[in-house]
């Protein structure tokens, strides 16, 4: 039996990605959803909607966003870079996925009630937008 010795090589640099790629990231990321929250430890910590494995802190709002953005940017230019399809903007997702949910008459007249006062165009806009608020929240 032969054994093969593997080498590990790794490479060390300052990521610099250029001007072109560079503006394509901040075009992409000038469409992603920024969530900024208080952090008792931090001041406050921040992610895209579009992108919530990326994440940036600072002890301020202001420090926070610039924060995420270099993040954001950095992360969106390595991935142009390496051809990478990005994350979509939220406004352009398709809806292509449903949930059927049974209620009762005066369930559904309720919702139906809250959705319109709301401005919402159904029930179904409701419950998904009040249900992703809540999750965002926790």
């Amino acid at each position: 039996m032969k054994t093969t010795k593997t080498k590990t090589v790794e490479t060390v640099r300052d990521y610099q990605p250029g001007e072109k790629v560079l503006r394509a990231a901040r075009k992409v990321l000038a469409t992603y959803t920024l969530v900024i929250e208080p952090d008792d430890e931090l001041g406050c910590i921040g992610w895209a909607k579009e992108f919530p494995t990326v994440f940036a802190d600072g002890p301020t709002p202001e420090e926070c966003v610039a924060s995420l953005k270099f993040s954001l940017e950095s992360a969106l230019s390595a991935m142009l870079e390496e051809g990478l399809e990005l994350p979509r903007p939220i406004s352009e997702a398709k809806r292509t996925q449903q949930v059927n949910i049974r209620l009762t008459p005066y369930e559904k007249q309720l919702l139906t009630r809250e959705s319109a006062k709301r401005g919402f165009r159904g029930v179904s806009d409701l419950i998904r937008a009040q249900t992703i608020d809540k999750l965002v929240a926790s």
